[in-house]
């Protein structure tokens, strides 16, 4: 749908009025000098939810993230179709302009949106990256578990315990080794998740002594339950 409006004041009333979302972009043209065509002036104005962010803290450059230096809202900017918007405005000003009597053309442009479109950041590399880690970290935990009980199951299965027995080992300290041993690592997994958290920005505010206190503890509750399967 094209819509057109007198004055600037106009359209941006309309924006306050409309439903969001209503208006994908908008084109304001400063007065055109007929007779001379020339130095011709004009503004796209991109709907808030279509554009990048604008907020400061939004624009800071961070050097060691996924993004490799590039400002995230601004990896977005094509999305938003202004580049392509401003080509089929160039492109039909040169056509009016000129009666169609001039051969200067616009190079199209490629691999762009045609028109403005919501950015969708659950396909986006830096999302991607900001989500795989825990997701690894999760499996790691499952097979982390997974290596305890088929251990545990296996000694029980086949009562290996019996044959400390000789050795006068007890069986309760032949289990309580498994439970030290099991619980030893888990505190060496546990700083390693923590460090794969934060070495990818996932938990950056966050205090990592209680983020490695809850995966410590949770990874003690896995070997108590490896142990007592």
């Amino acid at each position: 749908e094209l819509r057109g409006f007198a004055t600037e004041a106009d359209l941006r009333y309309a924006y306050e009025d409309a439903r969001p979302a209503s208006f994908f972009a908008a084109i304001v043209f400063d007065p055109i000098d007929l007779s001379s065509k020339a130095n011709v002036q004009y503004k796209i104005l991109i709907n808030g939810t279509y554009a990048p962010n604008s907020d400061p803290d939004k624009q800071v450059v961070i050097t060691d993230d996924t993004s490799q230096a590039l400002i995230l809202d601004y990896g977005k900017y094509i999305d938003t179709g202004f580049v392509a918007l401003q080509n089929m405005i160039d492109s039909a000003l040169v056509r009016v302009l000129t009666a169609d009597s001039t051969n200067l053309t616009i190079p199209p442009l490629n691999a762009v949106q045609s028109f403005p479109r919501p950015t969708v950041q659950a396909a986006e590399a830096p999302w991607v990256f900001k989500w795989l880690p825990g997701w690894c970290v999760n499996i790691s935990i499952l097979f982390w578990f997974t290596a305890m009980v088929t251990k545990m199951v296996y000694d029980k299965e086949y009562e290996y315990y019996r044959y400390f027995l000789i050795l006068k080992v007890s069986r309760w300290a032949y289990w309580s080794h498994w439970i030290a041993f099991y619980s030893a690592l888990s505190v060496v997994i546990s700083l390693g998740f923590v460090g794969v958290v934060y070495l990818d920005r996932v938990l950056v505010l966050s205090s990592w002594t209680l983020v490695w206190l809850h995966y410590l503890v949770f990874l003690w509750q896995l070997v108590v339950a490896a142990v007592a399967a």
